[in-house]
Formats: C-alpha cells, structure tokens, sequence
C-alpha cells in the first residue's frame, strides 16, 4: 500500500485563492490593455525582483517564439531605478506581477 505523504507547511488553501485573485484580475487587465493598444506604446519592460525576473524572461522567451517583434526588456526593478535603461521612455509599457493580493 503506498503512503500518502504531504508537503511541509504547504497551504492549499491559500494557493488556491492566490491563483483565484490572479483569475479575477483578468477583465481588468485586458481594459488596461485595449486602453493601452488604444494609445499606442512603443516597448514593453517586464520588471520584477528575484524568482519574478526569472518568470519574466520565461514570458518574454514564449513571446518571442509567438512571433512578436516588439522591443522587450526583462529589468531587475532596483537595476532599472537606479541604473535606468536608454530604451524607457513615455510610450513604454512597464509591466510589474506580484502574487500580492491585489484590492
């Protein structure tokens, strides 16, 4: 007979609602980005900290072999606010995730 063994201090629980406040922020998202498409952008920053940059070059990495041509940058957030990047300007998108609940 196997046994069944559990994670430590695993909470599913909150797993769940984290990935849920994740699902309810989706139709505001996508107004964001139909405003966003609206006003014309000419790059996109994906800006995060530790484990979140790592996640950002995996989503820049899907964009690419989707097609996409547009200018994307995968930024560690402090290195971009104390060192910049030539490429940021007033018609770029900055896209930030975090798995903070979002009110």
């Amino acid at each position: 007979m196997s046994e069944v063994k559990t994670m430590l201090n695993f909470d599913e629980e909150k797993v769940r609602s984290d990935h849920q406040n994740g699902v309810d922020l989706i139709p505001a998202a996508e107004a964001i980005v139909d405003e966003i498409c609206n006003q014309g952008y000419s790059n996109i920053f994906l800006v995060g900290i530790g484990g979140t940059v790592f996640y950002a070059g995996q989503i820049k990495h899907t964009i690419r072999q989707l097609g996409c041509t547009l200018p994307i940058y995968v930024e560690n957030a402090a290195d971009l606010l104390y060192e910049g990047n030539a490429n940021l300007n007033k018609d770029s998108v900055i896209v930030i995730a975090s798995l903070s609940k979002y009110d």
